[in-house]
């Protein structure tokens, strides 16, 4: 009411304060009897000097006078006894003490803070930690000086100004009584529940209170920040002809929930390796560079006619099903990058014709964005085997597979059937991937700390489990991070490109 009064006095100044928290044992004491009394009268017996001790604990407060009843009367009924003196009263006082939780005190630490401005549980705090350091004292000295309470405050880390101001807020709310610089308690009740191990629980309390604090702290820190992710934006080009914007990337991350996962999800972000159309360009000129070594080797290597633009002793194809997959798009860049005539880059269906046609062809070149596992590749090329034998036969003829990147166990699974098949075949990698490239592996380069590694994939696990049921992670659990200019494989984690309706993806893949 106090502080009503200091801030709002001309709004209320029609109205007269009337205090209802504590009964004044000198103008209320029969109304303080009366409510001890009156509903046991016809069948206990109570003394005054019980009555009057009650009053002492409880400073006349009608909440704890009830709560220490309870115990009073509990311990009546036990002892089968109607007449309580005060050692009866005093019994049950401490039986109140034992009993009682921090919570019944709460309001003496929670209640009265006026500055709407300011962390309420880091005043509530404080005051809890005032009354540790006020009950310290008192338990060593048997008094409590202002000033010793205020030295082992600031000696425990308090702010000098800071423990000042809880310990006079105490004072001011009459908690505390202040008298010859000396500090007591306002209810004996409250003061015996501190020393009498309600300090440790106010102690559990500050521990829960600061692992609140401090997760509360890791949630504010592991926020992303939009100028990290304008400059992830930045360093990305664009995804089938469009811009991945900043509000698109924090809606992708939004999807996620709190702010640590949106952190380990963003970390995911920041290790995509982002294929540009350039960098593709350069991969084309790299795989080319890395097939020529195989034809000085063989001895085929040839050069360009002085009258002809482009080299037509090499055919070009791609092992996709379909021409509405990357491959017949690579193939032709591949050629085109490398002066090979475009007549030269076919279907698959088409190879063993030109072949019988052309007999300078010593080399067919099979190029492909990404190699996760194998087994596409693998079915593909076992299925042009059998459609096409003879192809496979010529022994004059070197078969080359190039890819953009790919796992290094996905070329060995190739190499191994056609090895078997007694096919002359190469596969050349440009960027090759390891198990440090997947997400969430032990060697993975991303999630050094397994605690987050194993977070983050448990994120991933439960929301891909939902998208793409077989393959939470990614097909044949590649569990990869790679995004083409105009695709990205199923391998990398669905999150990324899955779509559902409840579920918007980052880069959505083309339907075939």
């Amino acid at each position: 009411m106090e502080y009503i009064m200091r801030d709002q006095s001309q709004e209320v100044n029609k109205f007269r304060s009337f205090r209802v928290d504590y009964f004044d044992k000198k103008t209320n004491w029969t109304d303080f009897s009366d409510l001890v009394t009156r509903p046991i009268e016809n069948l206990f017996e109570i003394t005054n000097d019980a009555v009057a001790f009650l009053y002492d604990q409880t400073s006349g407060n009608p909440f704890f006078t009830k709560v220490i009843c309870e115990e009073l009367l509990t311990l009546m009924i036990n002892k089968r006894d109607s007449f309580i003196s005060i050692t009866e009263v005093r019994e049950a006082t401490n039986a109140a003490i034992n009993n009682t939780g921090e919570q019944i005190f709460a309001h003496f630490w929670k209640d009265g803070i006026r500055d709407l401005l300011v962390n309420e549980e880091e005043i509530a705090s404080n005051r809890r930690k005032m009354l540790i350091h006020l009950i310290d004292v008192l338990k060593k000295k048997g008094i409590s000086p202002y000033d010793d309470i205020i030295d082992n405050a600031v000696l425990a880390g308090f702010q000098e100004t800071s423990a000042i101001s809880t310990l006079n807020e105490f004072i001011d709310r009459d908690v505390l009584i202040l008298k010859d610089n000396k500090l007591d308690f306002k209810v004996a009740f409250f003061r015996d529940w501190l020393l009498n191990g309600g300090v440790d629980k106010l102690r559990t309390t500050l521990v829960e209170s600061d692992r609140l604090d401090q997760e509360k702290l890791k949630e504010e820190g592991a926020k992303v920040t939009s100028q990290e992710i304008v400059d992830l934006a930045r360093s990305w080009k664009t995804y089938r002809g469009a811009e991945i914007t900043t509000d698109i990337v924090r809606s992708w991350l939004e999807q996620f929930g709190d702010n640590r996962n949106q952190r380990l999800m963003f970390k995911l972000l920041q290790h995509l390796h982002f294929y540009s159309d350039f960098e593709i360009k350069q991969k084309m000129d790299e795989i080319f560079q890395i097939i020529k070594k195989s034809f000085v080797k063989a001895g085929t290597v040839r050069t360009i006619k002085p009258d002809a633009l482009t080299r037509k002793d090499i055919l070009v194809s791609y092992l996709e099903d379909s021409v509405a997959k990357s491959g017949p798009e690579y193939a032709k860049l591949f050629a085109d990058q490398n002066r090979i005539n475009q007549r030269n880059v076919l279907a698959p269906e088409r190879l063993e014709r030109a072949l019988s046609s052309n007999t300078e062809i010593h080399s067919i070149i099979f190029i492909d964005d990404y190699l996760g596992t194998g087994t596409s590749v693998t079915a593909n090329l076992t299925k042009l085997i059998e459609t096409f034998p003879n192809l496979f036969s010529n022994e004059n003829i070197q078969f080359h597979l190039g890819v953009v990147c790919g796992f290094e166990e996905a070329k060995n699974v190739i190499l191994t059937k056609m090895k078997r098949q007694k096919i002359n075949f190469s596969v050349h990698i440009c960027d090759l991937l390891t198990s440090s490239d997947k997400a969430f592996d032990e060697s993975s380069k991303i999630f050094t700390i397994p605690a987050e590694r194993h977070s983050a994939r448990a994120k991933c696990y439960s929301i891909g489990s939902s998208l793409v049921k077989k393959n939470p992670l990614g097909f044949g659990d590649c569990q990869s991070l790679v995004v083409f200019p105009r695709t990205i494989p199923n391998n990398s984690l669905p999150i990324l490109w899955a779509q559902s309706k409840t579920w918007t993806p980052l880069f959505e893949r083309p339907v075939s």
